[in-house]
C-alpha cells in the first residue's frame, strides 16, 4: 500500500500540473 500510494502521488501531481498546461496552451493557440 505505500508503494503504492507513494507511486500513485507523484503520478497524479504530473498528470495535474500537465493538464493545466496543455488547457493553458491550448487557450493561447485558440486566443492567437
Amino acid at each position: 500500500l505505500s508503494s503504492r500510494g507513494k507511486r500513485k502521488q507523484p503520478t497524479g501531481i504530473e498528470y495535474m500540473a500537465a493538464k493545466p498546461e496543455r488547457q493553458e496552451k491550448k487557450g493561447d493557440f485558440c486566443r492567437r
